[in-house]
């Protein structure tokens, strides 16, 4: 029994001392958690071995061979200001969360990679349809953003929301219930 808890244990501790492989293109994801009363955002760019030189560079502002705090938080508030929000056509602001940079060496190899995160708070809306639309329109480093909607489990109580994918950009629509309308609210 001892050697079943092992394997698990060792091949684990591989995985997770493991580098990234090298990318042949810059890959970027926006991964969206998506509640009744928030949306977490978690951005990931993965830069290419062509792109990852060239991409550090970019981003080491001063020169100085290292992404410090400072740089970081200039990336992230360029790609937050690409990245917009709206409920039912009302615009929702991102609160800046973590930024994690991977070292030079790495990101210039293309074997790291940019987490950014970031959430928003909805305004409290009456029960009824509701339509949340995200685009993100940052292409410094590539205009392909892969974005992939999660949800949480209120979201979901009444009914699966439904997802419409945008074919021209990287888009989506999420519309969703959040219940039957009280007489008062269908009043003007």
């Amino acid at each position: 029994m001892k050697r079943r808890a092992i394997i698990p244990t060792l091949v684990g501790a591989l995985a997770t001392s493991a580098g990234a492989h090298p990318h042949t293109y810059v890959e970027q994801q926006a991964l969206l958690s998506i509640g009744t009363e928030r949306v977490d955002l978690n951005l990931t760019i993965v830069p290419s071995l062509t792109d990852g030189p060239a991409i550090f560079d970019q981003l080491d502002l001063n020169g100085d061979g290292d992404i410090d705090h400072d740089e970081a938080q200039i990336l992230q508030q360029a790609v937050l200001d690409a990245a917009h929000l709206t409920m039912d056509g009302t615009a929702v602001t991102w609160a800046a969360g973590p930024v994690t940079m991977p070292s030079a060496v790495r990101l210039s190899t293309g074997t790291g990679q940019i987490t950014l995160s970031a959430s928003a708070r909805l305004p409290n809306a009456p029960a009824r349809d509701h339509s949340l639309r995200f685009e993100i329109a940052y292409d410094a480093f590539s205009h392909d953003w892969q974005v992939q909607p999660f949800y949480f489990a209120d979201l979901t109580a009444h009914g699966l929301p439904a997802l419409h994918r945008d074919d021209t950009k990287p888009a989506i629509t999420v519309r969703y219930s959040t219940g039957t309308p009280n007489r008062a609210d269908l009043n003007p």
